[in-house]
């Protein structure tokens, strides 16, 4: 009777145990789940899930925020329908890599209708996961840079337009590095000089003084940061003519 019951007792505590470790299990399991959830909730990306036909499956929270739309406006919808039309075809070569390149990340930037009716310039990548049984589909993360291109853009232009400036300006314009050697040079300078680019890259600054003159020019304390100075000098051209010029 003794072994009998340390039987029951013995059985009754493994059932105990085993239904202790499930719950433990299924408790991980839940907090696991809620911190990734929280991850996705309050990323400042957006994430999509879309399928092998382009329908979007998922989006998280967060597109509401990136895009104006409630995830379920986009879910069920097809991705190019969101897509300005000049990007349709990019974004088509875009997905056919996903697809041919399962589990290689690829990266994108297109142009998404935002719910208000602007284009917002999104930079994507992409995960091809469509055989992960977990998954079933193509992840992609992607943020709103928009007011990034924008900067850029505007960037550029003044960049673009100091650059015609500098190359057509009526005056000799060279800039030196800290080794003073010429690195950059517009075209009147090159006229001035009698030389062309490949006389000019990486030239000692010196070698277009003659010695005295480019002593008395350094000693000018030229080198100085924000200091502006005003001499006049002789220079010497390609062909060894000497020719007087305002520096």
């Amino acid at each position: 009777m003794a072994g009998k019951s340390r039987a029951v007792i013995d059985k009754s505590y493994l059932r105990a145990r085993n239904v202790s470790e499930r719950k433990q299990a299924g408790e991980r399991l839940q907090e696991s789940e809620e911190h990734f959830r929280a991850l996705i909730e309050n990323s400042s990306d957006a994430i999509s899930i879309v399928n092998g036909g382009r329908t979007i499956r998922y989006e998280s929270p967060s597109v509401e925020r990136v895009l104006g739309y409630k995830p379920k406006e986009l879910i069920g919808k097809g991705l190019l329908e969101f897509l300005h039309p000049d990007d349709v075809q990019n974004a088509i070569s875009t997905f056919d890599a996903y697809v041919k390149n399962p589990g290689q990340p690829v990266c994108m930037e297109i142009r998404f209708l935002h719910k208000d009716g602007t284009w917002r310039v999104m930079e994507g990548i992409g995960n091809n996961l469509l055989d992960d049984p977990k998954v079933h589909g193509i992840i992609v993360n992607y943020r709103d840079i928009t007011e990034r291109k924008r900067v850029q853009e505007q960037l550029q232009m003044v960049e673009e337009n100091y650059r015609t400036v500098f190359e057509n300006s009526a005056v000799a314009i060279t800039v030196a590095d800290e080794n003073e050697n010429i690195v950059y040079w517009n075209k009147f300078a090159g006229v001035l000089l009698g030389m062309d680019k490949d006389d000019l890259y990486m030239k000692p600054v010196s070698s277009l003084y003659l010695e005295a003159e480019w002593r008395r020019i350094r000693s000018q304390n030229v080198r100085q940061k924000g200091l502006q100075h005003h001499l006049e000098t002789k220079i010497l051209r390609k062909d060894q003519q000497i020719i007087d010029v305002a520096l």
